[in-house]
């Protein structure tokens, strides 16, 4: 076994990176100062550069680190972007037709309205539909290769952001049009006695006290429970308790798996960012209420609080219980995050100008009608948007300090208090370690929840020693 294992790592291929571990950060950036100076170092008949490393161990994706082209990043893009075009037409054709067809048909005379079941319904289809593009976007993800787990979740939250509002823009037009069927079935008239059903543009209808009264409640309705809070309460059970139970009973009946296959059935969730996107789009939900009457603001936010609360608690049990273990080593998903709120915030000021344009205030003294208003709007968007990003890109790293003085502290005691080091994170390090180099004790492997199974070498870079865990006594 162990000359077949030696001549399989052998084989293996390296990529053209490799990582440097200095004694001490002011080491580092030293060797990269005078590496960098010198045009790279010659390394038999290669010319080598010294970079500082983008993140931390735990936040390498070792399995990621292979060659890649331009022509392979460009078709896995391109494959990406098909799975979440086909996931949103699977959900569009086989969950949301269905359900806006039986909207759409309905008899709204007289202010008739569809029942609890279906608007029971209409909750489930938003919860479906978040599903399918929270696994969806998950996959893109990892298909995409990242080298860090921060890039990765930066792709899984734009994706999934991105995939949720298309949904969320589909089930608002429909919200719009029942709501449309229901004053026009009253006989609702605009403030010059003209009834409903006989305006035919779009802008003269949203501008109906009516409309805009019922749509309010109508988006009030949409958004708490059904997208503040629902989705939320049950996404533990869908994703934590129940697929705990169901690997338990697996393993518990078929007494002839093996100890490492019960474990990865049990193994806890892996930790994502997708709450960020999750939360903007609340946040958005909340915006749109201001282009309504105002007494729908204030509950709307009271709602948005409510849940967002209810969803930290939630978020603070999951994490602290039911997640791996996980590490973040840069705020590039924070500042995309910080992007994303430019959304609602864009929102907000296109609603002030959308309302300083009706009953006698207009914009810079000009009363603008239809299309015009319409752009005005959008153009207010818009620039929002661009001001939010060079705000984010040039100004905020002006308030913040650049660079930190280098640590002084040595590699031995960062490794004696921290498991996860470049070494024992490495699983081809580890093999070559046992195979090739021979080391006596050889760098273990690190599984998470198992730091004691690593043993003391410091002439191989391991210092971390732990005890084992008390096993629970239930």
């Amino acid at each position: 076994v162990s000359n077949t294992a030696e001549a399989l790592i052998r084989s293996l291929r390296a990529t053209g990176q490799a990582f440097a571990v200095f004694e001490t950060e002011q080491g580092r950036n030293r060797a990269v100062e005078v590496v960098s100076a010198r045009g790279g170092l010659q390394l038999r008949d290669q010319k080598v550069t010294l970079r500082i490393a983008r993140g931390e161990p735990a936040s390498l994706l070792w399995r990621n680190l292979f060659r890649r082209s331009c022509l392979w990043k460009v078709r896995h893009s391109f494959e990406g972007m098909m799975m979440l075009s086909g996931g949103l037409a699977f959900w569009f054709f086989v969950f949301y037709v269905p359900y806006a067809r039986f909207f759409l048909s309905f008899d709204y005379s007289f202010g008739q309205e569809p029942g609890t079941v279906a608007n029971l319904s209409f909750t489930m289809v938003v919860v479906l539909g978040n599903a399918i593009m929270y696994l969806i976007c998950g996959v893109i993800s990892d298909r995409m290769a990242f080298r860090y787990t921060d890039q990765r979740e930066v792709c899984y939250m734009l994706t999934y952001g991105f995939a949720c509002t298309c949904n969320v823009v589909l089930d608002l037009y429909v919200s719009y049009y029942m709501t449309y069927e229901i004053d026009a079935g009253l006989g609702m008239e605009t403030y010059s006695g003209r009834p409903l059903s006989e305006v035919e543009s779009f802008g003269l209808r949203f501008e109906t006290y009516a409309m805009q009264r019922s749509l309010g409640a109508t988006l009030y309705e949409y958004s708490f429970p059904s997208t503040f809070l629902i989705p939320f309460l049950l996404e533990p059970i869908v994703t934590v308790y129940v697929p705990y139970q169901l690997m338990a009973w697996i393993v518990r009946s078929h007494r002839t798996l093996t100890k490492p296959t019960s474990e990865r059935l049990m193994a806890p969730l892996e930790m994502d960012l997708s709450r960020y996107a999750d939360l903007v789009l609340n946040a958005t939900l909340a915006a749109l209420s201001f282009f309504f009457p105002s007494g729908f603001a204030p509950r709307m936010f009271l709602a948005l609080a409510f849940s967002h609360v209810i969803i930290y608690a939630i978020d603070h049990y999951k994490v602290l219980r039911c997640v791996k273990s996980c590490y973040f080593s840069s705020g590039k998903v924070d500042w995309w995050a910080q992007w994303c709120m430019s959304i609602p915030c864009a929102i907000i000021l296109s609603s002030v100008v959308y309302k300083a344009n009706l009953r006698g205030a207009h914009i810079f003294g000009l009363k603008l009608e239809g299309a015009e208003r319409a752009v005005c709007v959008a153009a207010a968007f818009v620039l929002h948007i661009a001001l939010h990003t060079l705000v984010l890109k040039f100004v905020v790293p002006r308030l913040v300090k650049k660079t930190l003085p280098s640590s002084t502290t040595t590699y031995e005691h960062v490794a004696k208090r921290i498991a996860c080091s470049w070494f024992c994170s490495n699983p081809v390090h580890c093999l070559r370690s046992k195979y090739i180099y021979r080391h006596n004790p050889p760098c273990v492997y690190l599984t998470p929840g198992k730091e004691h199974l690593l043993r003391r070498n410091p002439d191989i870079g391991c210092f971390f020693v732990d005890k084992g865990a008390k096993g629970e006594v239930y």
